[in-house]
């Protein structure tokens, strides 16, 4: 009985957990995440932002965000490069 009570409540919880939203990829000026090179419209939650030095980015996951909190420099300097490539192809 505890173990259905477990299963009926993860399947509760993974139903509620939210869906990608296309208003947040409003948000975001890259497709995809320069941590991992993931597109972020392949996630079911929406990217996540973070931010160093005043500067601030979204990456795709949890992953690619500790990922981002050990070298936030060196993410960074790719944002800003693939931000600058997306501008120069407009």
């Amino acid at each position: 009985m505890k173990s259905l009570l477990l299963l009926t409540a993860a399947v509760t919880l993974l139903s509620a957990a939210p869906l990608y939203s296309a208003d947040k990829a409003a948000d975001v000026p890259l497709e995809k995440c320069v941590v991992n090179g993931e597109s972020f419209a392949e996630h079911h939650n929406p990217p996540i932002e973070v931010e160093a030095n005043g500067k601030k980015m979204f990456v795709c996951c949890r992953g690619c965000q500790r990922k981002f909190k050990r070298d936030p420099e060196k993410y960074l300097k790719l944002w800003d490069a693939a931000l600058k490539a997306k501008t120069a192809g407009n």
